[in-house]
């Protein structure tokens, strides 16, 4: 399984576990965020929300040129 980053399609090593919901011992789902392009997901959405390609192309992103991101809120 490749793993990448569902919205800019980063690699695992730019993509970092936040939580893992958990039923008593087992891990349920975990969530992702990128640190390229912010996205945070859980493992267990639909593949219309965690596969690059099954996505609305509007909703994707490059992380090579982030000048080009429709929405770029800056931190405080």
């Amino acid at each position: 399984m490749i793993f990448q980053c569902p919205r800019c399609t980063a690699d695992r090593d730019r993509c970092r576990e936040e939580h893992k919901g958990m039923d008593g011992d087992t891990v349920v789902w975990t969530v992702f965020h990128c640190l390229d392009c912010s996205f945070t997901w859980r493992d267990c959405e639909p593949e219309t929300v965690v596969s690059h390609g099954m996505r609305q192309s509007w909703t994707n992103l490059t992380t090579l040129d982030p000048e080009s991101y429709p929405h770029n809120i800056p931190p405080p």
